[in-house]
């Protein structure tokens, strides 16, 4: 085994440890977040600003980084039956229903995220992966030029521009 496999095979090995305890702390946030509700169901649960308990945004974006997403949607749904504008929520699900393959859906909820809100440049490039998930390249771009417009410095957008 040459030098440059040895040290991809230690990448990989660093990354898998990586990915395992981040996994392992996602699932703490979530045990954490349950027993919020279950010990605490007033204290701090009401995120003032927008009505929604923390609990379910939390609950529903750590769901999401574990690729439970059906439960994530569950959990998002229940914000979005308190606030149906809730950008956060409504991003969440889109990005759930993109990585579940419904992309009608997915943009449907990222469309209206952006009708609420067109200074988020996280929705635009939202938006444009799910279209170049479905090979609209053409369409993509014109997401990812929104996003620039609002933060030409943004390097997310700039690396996903630069793979069309």
């Amino acid at each position: 085994m040459n030098n440059q496999n040895y040290l991809h095979l230690i990448i990989i090995r660093l990354m898998i440890i990586v990915q395992n305890f981040l996994k392992s702390y996602m699932i703490k946030v979530i045990n954490y977040i349950r027993k919020i509700i279950l010990t605490m169901p007033f204290r701090y649960q009401i995120n003032q600003q927008n009505q929604i308990p923390i609990t379910i945004i939390l609950s529903g974006s750590c769901l999401r980084l574990l690729k439970q997403y059906e439960n994530a949607i569950t959990q998002l749904d229940k914000g979005i039956a308190i606030n149906p504008e809730h950008i956060n929520s409504l991003s969440e699900k889109g990005e759930c229903l993109r990585l579940l393959k419904q992309y009608d859906e997915s943009l449907n909820l990222l469309d209206k995220a952006l009708s609420i809100n067109q200074q988020q440049n996280c929705l635009f490039n939202l938006n444009g992966v799910c279209l170049f998930d479905q090979k609209k390249s053409q369409e993509a771009m014109i997401y990812y030029e929104q996003s620039l417009k609002i933060d030409p410095n943004n390097q997310n957008t700039i690396d996903k521009k630069g793979i069309l």
